[in-house]
């Protein structure tokens, strides 16, 4: 093969990747004035002052890297607290609390713990 044609190769796999649908309509949704969109799960507001500055400081104090798979122990043990005031269940923040990057995430997880291949549920 030549410098050319290397410079040209994409591999079949490359080929055959599609974009996700989501991605279209988030694309497609750029096109209209002030849509409401339910696509990629962004805000269409500006986080509150308190929220603004609490990431700021977290930035400040390098609180930049990637947190153990379960998410950061102090924010899992704050939920625990919440849904014990609040509802009266008790959670171990430890092995009971996991928190995700979004929404898409969790409904994975959720899915992939309750959901066999094998199973057929209707």
């Amino acid at each position: 093969m030549d410098d050319e044609a290397k410079r040209d190769f994409i591999s079949e796999n490359t080929r055959t990747i599609q974009f996700f649908k989501i991605r279209k309509m988030f694309n497609k949704a750029l096109e209209y004035e002030d849509p409401i969109s339910f696509t990629v799960g962004e805000p269409d507001f500006i986080p509150s002052e308190n929220i603004l500055n609490a990431a700021c400081r977290a930035i400040k104090e390098g609180k930049t890297r990637y947190s153990e798979n379960a998410g950061i122990l102090p924010l899992r043990c704050e939920v625990s607290k919440y849904l014990e005031q609040e509802i009266g269940l008790e959670y171990d923040p430890d092995t009971q609390i996991t928190m995700t990057p979004g929404a898409m995430a969790a409904l994975f997880q959720g899915l992939k713990v309750i959901l066999d291949p094998e199973t057929r549920l209707l």
